[in-house]
């Protein structure tokens, strides 16, 4: 299935907001769909042969098999639900933003997330308030540019990737790299020759990215304790490891995961802080 691929164009945003834009983002039209399960089952994708790819309601999902194709289709509405719950669990530790791509106004108050979350082409959006929400959705295509934007400007300084995760051609080489933000996180290809690969299995441009971050932060890693239980690094076995967003979090173990997932806002200024 040919996908359509599209640059969206970037406007001014306050400096609270945006960063300077560097370069424009290109994005997916629909995006990919982000989860490694199938929408129906569960099952991991590709378990069963190669994923089933369809288009509803302008939003990609993948299945594991045609039996599932029928579930999904008897009651999407309740199938779409369970699907943006999980990208809501999984996109919110790479969100960069703290405050509103659309007013503006911080996304924690005392200390306390206080963010509206919503789901649009597959990815998690975080407002302040539900008339931005609204106001979002009213512009979706302008704003989702915007948010394209402030990732990738957020992003870029650090990316940790000097190869495209495709191709493993020097980045540059080629020209620009080209860009591409997929559940939130920006991507660096070699040239767009290498979109159709991504799209096909986002998931190995995403873990050789992860493999990046962890490996450049792991050795100057500044806490010895897990960030949500306090215990001590290597005290329940190897540490457990994930990257929210651009950033390594070590654990004690990965039954702390739920709680970093649940709140990323609350841990990770305990790593901003060393």
């Amino acid at each position: 299935m040919r996908q359509r691929w599209m640059a969206l164009a970037v406007t001014a945003l306050g400096a609270s907001v945006l960063a300077a834009v560097v370069r424009t983002p290109q994005t997916p039209t629909p995006r990919p769909y982000p989860l490694g399960v199938c929408a129906v089952s569960g099952e991991d994708l590709g378990a069963m042969g190669k994923p089933i790819i369809k288009v509803y309601d302008g939003r990609e999902v993948r299945f594991c098999c045609k039996s599932c194709i029928k579930d999904f289709e008897a009651d999407k509405a309740g199938y779409w639900a369970k699907i943006d719950e999980q990208i809501k669990t999984e996109q919110r530790m790479h969100y960069p933003l703290e405050a509103c791509i659309v007013s503006g106004d911080p996304l924690r108050r005392e200390g306390k997330d206080i963010a509206v979350e919503f789901v649009h082409d597959n990815r998690l959006v975080r407002v302040c308030a539900e008339p931005c929400r609204d106001g979002f959705l009213k512009d979706a295509d302008a704003f989702a540019a915007r948010l394209d934007a402030a990732i990738a400007d957020a992003q870029r300084g650090g990316y940790p990737l000097k190869t495209c995760p495709i191709s493993d051609e020097e980045l540059g080489s080629m020209g620009e790299p080209y860009e591409l933000v997929y559940a939130n996180r920006l991507v660096r290809l070699c040239c767009d020759g290498c979109l159709d690969k991504v799209h096909a299995d986002p998931n190995q441009a995403m873990a050789a990215l992860d493999k990046a971050y962890a490996e450049a932060q792991r050795p100057g890693y500044p806490l010895s304790e897990c960030v949500v239980s306090g215990m001590e690094l290597g005290s329940m076995g190897e540490p457990a490891e994930l990257v929210a967003g651009t950033q390594l979090v070590r654990f004690c173990c990965d039954g702390c995961f739920r709680d970093f997932k649940a709140d990323p806002g609350a841990y990770l200024p305990k790593l901003r802080d060393k």
